[in-house]
C-alpha cells in the first residue's frame, strides 16, 4: 500500500472515532434531559379489622330421619283382603290391613270339633272305668270266698290300667289341641292389622289381592314425631343453623365412608330422607376475621398484607377456621388495615410492588 493510501485510511479512522464520541456525548446529554420513569403502584381496597365475636358456617344438605317410622308386615302368609290407601293419615288403632283368615277359621273349627269329640271319648271311657272298677271290686270279694278265679281278677285289673292310660292319652291330646287352638287364634288375630301410632301411610309395598310374606313389609308409616337431621362431616361440628335457629348436634359415634355422623333433633313435617339446606356452625368465638380476598396461599405459607403508607407489609398468618363468611386467622394485630384484592394483585404485592389505597 502506498503512503498516500495509508494516510487516507488513518484520516477516515480518526473521523469515525471523533464522530462516535460526539454521538455518545449527544446521547448522554439527551438522556440527562429526559424525565425519570414513573414507579407504578397497585390501587387496592383495604379493610380495618378488629378482634370480635365471629360466627363461621359452611352450607350443607342434611337428611331428614325419624325414630318413630314403622314398617308394617304380616306374621302370616295369606291374601290381602283390604288395605288402607297410601297417603292417608291414620290414628292409633285404626285398621290398616285385613288379611284372608278363612283357612285359619276352618282350622279352628276342625280343632274345636276334635276337642269336642275327644272330650266325649273321655267321658265315655270314664263311665266305662267306673263300671269296670265296680265290677273289679265285686270280683275281689268273690275271690276272697273262692267264688272267682285269680286269673279273672288280674285280667280286670289289667283292663282298668289300660283304660286309665287311654283316658290320660286323650286328656294329653286335648291339651295339644287346645295349644294348637291358641296358636290358630293368635294367627287369626294377626289377620287384622291396626296402626300402632298416629301417622301417615307414606308407602304401600303391596296391594289388595297380593299374598303377604312375613319377611317383607306391607306398609310404611311416617310419624310426625321423633324427626331429626342426619349430618355426616369430615370436620368436628357442634351446632347447625336450620331456618335461622341454632340446634345442637349429637355425635352418634358412627362413621359413614370415613365421615363422622351427627344428629340434630328438630320439629318438622317433612318426609323421611328429604334433604334440606342447613349451615354447619364450625366456629363461634372471639377472633380476627378477614375476607377470603385478603388471603394469599403460596408454597405452604399463608400471607396477609397490611397497608403501611404506599407499601404493603407482608404478614404470615395461620388459618384457624374458614367458612362462607370469611377466615379467622392468627398473626394479625387488632386494628390492622388489611389489603383486599385478587390473587394476582396479592402476588405482585408479595414481590414488593407499592400500593395506593381505597377503603371498603
Amino acid at each position: 500500500m502506498s503512503i498516500i493510501s495509508k494516510g487516507l485510511v488513518a484520516v477516515v479512522a480518526i473521523g469515525l472515532v471523533v464522530a462516535g464520541v460526539s454521538l455518545i456525548k449527544e446521547k448522554k446529554e439527551k438522556l440527562a434531559q429526559d424525565k425519570p420513569m414513573k414507579s407504578y403502584t397497585m390501587l387496592v381496597s383495604t379493610m380495618d379489622i378488629k378482634k370480635q365475636d365471629v360466627i363461621l358456617t359452611l352450607p350443607y344438605l342434611a337428611t331428614i330421619q325419624s325414630d318413630n317410622n314403622i314398617f308394617i308386615s304380616s306374621r302370616i302368609a295369606t291374601r290381602i283382603e283390604k288395605i288402607v290407601q297410601c297417603g292417608k293419615k291414620v290414628k292409633k288403632g285404626e285398621l290398616l290391613v285385613k288379611l284372608d283368615s278363612k283357612e285359619l277359621l276352618a282350622k279352628k273349627s276342625a280343632l274345636n270339633l276334635q276337642i269336642d269329640t275327644t272330650t266325649s271319648n273321655i267321658a265315655a271311657k270314664q263311665n266305662s272305668l267306673v263300671t269296670m272298677e265296680a265290677s273289679h271290686e265285686r270280683t275281689k270279694k268273690l275271690l276272697e270266698v273262692k267264688g272267682a278265679s285269680q286269673e279273672s281278677y288280674d285280667k280286670e285289673a289289667s283292663s282298668i290300667i289300660s283304660l286309665k292310660a287311654a283316658i290320660n292319652a286323650l286328656r294329653n291330646k286335648i291339651k295339644i289341641l287346645k295349644t294348637n287352638l291358641i296358636e290358630i287364634d293368635s294367627a287369626i288375630s294377626y289377620a287384622i292389622i291396626s296402626s300402632p301410632i298416629s301417622a301417615t301411610v307414606s308407602k304401600c309395598y303391596m296391594n289388595q289381592g297380593d299374598i303377604t310374606n312375613p319377611s317383607k313389609p306391607i306398609l310404611r308409616l311416617e310419624s310426625q314425631k321423633g324427626k331429626y337431621l342426619l349430618v355426616r362431616s369430615g370436620i368436628k361440628v357442634n351446632e347447625l343453623i336450620y331456618k335461622n335457629k341454632v340446634y345442637p348436634l349429637i355425635k352418634l359415634n358412627n362413621t359413614y365412608n370415613g365421615l363422622e355422623e351427627y344428629r340434630s333433633n328438630i320439629s318438622s313435617d317433612l318426609s323421611t330422607n328429604q334433604r334440606v339446606d342447613v349451615n354447619l356452625l364450625i366456629f363461634h368465638a372471639q377472633g380476627i376475621k378477614v375476607p377470603l380476598g385478603a388471603i394469599l396461599q403460596k408454597q405452604n405459607h399463608t400471607y396477609c398484607f397490611v397497608a403501611n403508607g404506599d407499601k404493603a407489609d407482608i404478614v404470615e398468618v395461620n388459618i384457624l377456621a374458614q367458612g362462607v363468611e370469611g377466615t379467622v386467622v392468627d398473626g394479625l394485630k387488632d386494628g390492622s388495615k388489611v389489603v383486599v384484592a385478587k390473587p394476582d394483585i396479592l402476588l405482585k404485592l408479595l414481590a414488593g410492588v407499592g400500593i395506593s389505597t381505597k377503603e371498603n
